[in-house]
């Protein structure tokens, strides 16, 4: 479950309550300031020590920053298993070195939308997964298809979303069944919004969504 770009109390007092609920991976959002995140992130470690966390800059680093803040991460104790798009979308070499100097895996988000941009991910090798998002690809089908040749070529695989309803959340999932299972998998935005106007899909026990066998997805509206 993610956890927003806030006060390090705040960002705290939400790793407590998620993982009081039974969610034990964490995506941290930063981007803005590395002082600054590296203190939420030592906050959010220290509130939720059990929690491994996703480190998510949304392309907002140089590949010196995202480095700068990994190294503070290693030096809080911090367990990080996995940094996403830790540079701009088309700085690509900046995202290899950071791949290239960090143990966790980096994963591409939004420089991979389509076929032929993990096409240049596969030829150029700059990160070591890549995040399937049905907004981002535009449909199921399309993400299926680059989730396979991911999955053909060896890369870790991640199925997000980008603050959809249950109807994409509960797509989403299938896309992860669909590609035979995934490294990381973080549908949670339905949690997060205010007001969810469906109801069906997945049925939540905590962080584990177990799938419909109704038709389609078994979403209706309220």
């Amino acid at each position: 479950v993610t956890i927003a770009i806030a006060p390090p109390e705040t960002m705290a007092r939400l790793a407590r309550e998620w993982t009081g609920r039974g969610f034990r991976a964490l995506k941290i959002k930063v981007g803005k300031d590395v002082d600054a995140d590296a203190r939420a992130l030592e906050a959010v470690g220290r509130a939720a020590p059990q929690a491994t966390l996703r480190v998510d800059a949304n392309a907002g680093y140089t590949a010196p920053q995202a480095l700068e803040l990994a190294h503070a991460c290693e030096r809080l104790g911090l367990r990080v298993e996995c940094w996403e798009q830790p540079c701009a979308t088309g700085d690509l070499d900046g995202m290899a070195q950071v791949a290239a100097a960090l143990d966790a895996p980096v994963i591409a988000d939004e420089s991979v939308k389509t076929l032929r941009d993990l096409q240049v991910l596969l030829a150029r090798r700059y990160a070591d997964g890549v995040n399937l998002k049905l907004a981002k690809t535009g449909s199921i089908d399309d993400a299926v298809r680059i989730g396979r040749e991911a999955r053909r070529a060896g890369l870790l695989v991640m199925v997000g979303g980008m603050v959809e309803t249950r109807l994409g959340m509960t797509a989403a999932a299938h896309v992860a069944c669909a590609v035979g299972g995934v490294e990381f998998v973080d549908l949670d935005t339905a949690w997060l919004l205010a007001d969810d106007p469906y109801e069906g899909g997945y049925v939540a026990d905590g962080p584990r969504y177990t799938l419909p066998d109704t038709p389609g997805l078994g979403v209706t509206r309220r």
